[in-house]
């Protein structure tokens, strides 16, 4: 019986990513970043404590990325056509979390890169 409890969550886990691949660009451009930022570690040669940081970093924005579109989508359903003033604070403080995120991401990754160079002697 709990195999498939476990079985349909993750069915409907992915059912949840591929409903925001689908509709959020943001998630899309965010998940190309990632695939870019693993190809250029493995080429400039991170290591394994770099790679997991950014990988960790990567993985944060998606998630916040994720979250932002399930705030958005249960605001919408509580407040369907209407405008309230509490509804755009969520979205926008959801929002605010993908933002944050990826300026960290990006903060981690200069500190990774700069650290990187420093070790191979070029600063």
């Amino acid at each position: 019986m709990k195999q498939k409890k476990f079985i349909s969550s993750v069915k409907n886990s992915i059912a949840g990513i591929r409903y925001a691949w689908s509709t959020e660009k943001h998630l899309r451009i965010h998940f190309g970043a990632f695939v870019l930022l693993v190809v250029v570690a493995l080429a400039i040669g991170v290591n394994l404590m770099e790679m997991a940081v950014l990988l960790l970093a990567a993985t944060l924005v998606i998630t916040a990325e994720l979250f932002n579109t399930a705030v958005e989508r249960i605001v919408d359903l509580n407040v369907p056509g209407q405008y309230h003033p509490l509804a755009r604070i969520a979205k926008d403080v959801a929002a605010g979390a993908v933002f944050f995120s990826s300026i960290s991401a990006l903060l981690l990754g200069l500190l990774v890169l700069l650290n990187l160079m420093f070790r191979k002697g070029i600063i």
